[in-house]
């Protein structure tokens, strides 16, 4: 995925934050992009969010009203239980990152 890293270090960072698309689409192109570049970086980040939502990383809430856009967030400690207690009905255990599993440590460094 394109973005993936982008929009995770974002919603990581401030883990529970609303943010609406305009905002992820804004941090990653920039203000001053044009309309087609902004369509194209919208629609890769939809494809992230979507993936991200299955996964129980993120919560994407809907606003009530015509034309309201969404609001996407980076789960905090306390929804993932809920998303564990949930999700304990099915076959499959999923894991929950932290957004300090998901960012790039200093100390990582690649192999010789």
């Amino acid at each position: 995925m394109k973005y993936a890293r982008e929009i995770m270090d974002l919603l990581a960072a401030f883990p529970g934050r609303q943010f609406r698309m305009v905002h992820i689409v804004n941090s990653i192109c920039g203000k001053h992009a044009t309309i087609k570049e902004k369509k194209q970086v919208r629609m890769g980040v939809w494809r992230v969010l979507k993936l991200l939502e299955e996964s129980g990383h993120i919560v994407i809430e809907a606003q009530d009203g015509r034309g309201a856009s969404a609001q996407y967030a980076w789960k905090t400690s306390g929804d993932s239980e809920k998303v564990l207690h949930e999700n304990s009905h099915s076959a499959s255990k999923s894991t929950t990152l932290t957004p300090e599993d998901v960012r790039l440590h200093e100390t990582h460094t690649e192999p010789a």
